[in-house]
């Protein structure tokens, strides 16, 4: 009996550690977002915001939402840094730290925050790392938002998508203007400044509302064209009256 308890003891151990050392399945992983890739851009000649700037760059490269890069083209996100030592009588003994933290990525570039810093020798390693920590976090609450992510993507595709059936059912030519090219552009400046204003708007709106400048009926072009026509005659006569008129003796 008390072999048989033994028995039971050991086994139910093995199931035990057997769940824990297995693996957990594949799908069960939980995809990670890639981080925002952040360049860090000095304006200033002074020492302190030289150090400052470096120092909050090497902060950024431990975010958890951000990576530093030091190559501007492949940069997400910019932050503007410009520095100015406001004592020439004592340099190096304070710096001015003015920013601007700007999504620049596919679009027309995004404000995402600004501030100011001031900072001493002493404190600069905290400064650098309130900065950094505080970008991290405006990083962090705004990504959703900025027109990286999968829903503005979405949304981009949508737009993009039923402005092109719209401009299907637009002439090709009205009036002269290239109705179809002329109204693609117009939406499509519409969508960048919707991006960039982190506006979203209704397509279907949009749409209407554009395409009421290029359609015209049937019987305003034929007012516009019998115009036309009048003023063709008209210069015609005028230039038949010139050639048949006496010269003006002088």
């Amino acid at each position: 009996m008390e072999r048989q308890s033994r028995v039971r003891l050991l086994w139910a151990t093995l199931v035990v550690l057997g769940g824990l050392l297995l693996p957990t399945p594949a799908s069960a992983a939980v995809p990670v977002e890639p981080k925002l890739r952040v360049f860090v851009s000095h304006a200033g000649q002074d020492s302190l915001g030289l150090s400052l700037v470096q120092a909050i760059a090497d902060q950024l490269s431990r975010s958890a939402v951000a990576s530093s890069t030091v190559n501007r083209d492949d940069a997400d996100v910019v932050l503007f840094v410009s520095t100015l030592d406001p004592d020439a009588g004592k340099p190096g003994v304070v710096t001015i730290a003015g920013w601007s933290l700007v999504y620049v990525k596919g679009v027309a570039a995004i404000y995402i925050g600004s501030g100011l810093r001031v900072s001493d020798r002493e404190r600069m390693p905290k400064t650098a790392a309130d900065l950094a920590a505080y970008v991290d976090g405006l990083l962090k609450a705004r990504r959703a938002e900025l027109p990286g992510s999968a829903e503005w993507e979405q949304y981009a595709n949508h737009w993009n998508e039923a402005v092109e059936q719209a401009a299907e059912t637009l002439p090709e030519d009205a009036c002269g203007i290239k109705a179809r090219s002329a109204f693609r552009e117009e939406l499509r400046v519409a969508l960048r400044w919707s991006m960039a204003a982190n506006v979203r708007l209704n397509v279907d709106d949009a749409i209407k509302s554009a395409a009421a400048d290029y359609v015209t009926d049937e019987e305003f072009v034929k007012k516009l064209q019998s115009q036309t026509s009048k003023l063709a005659q008209c210069q015609s006569d005028l230039a038949a009256l010139k050639r048949s008129a006496p010269a003006i003796k002088k």
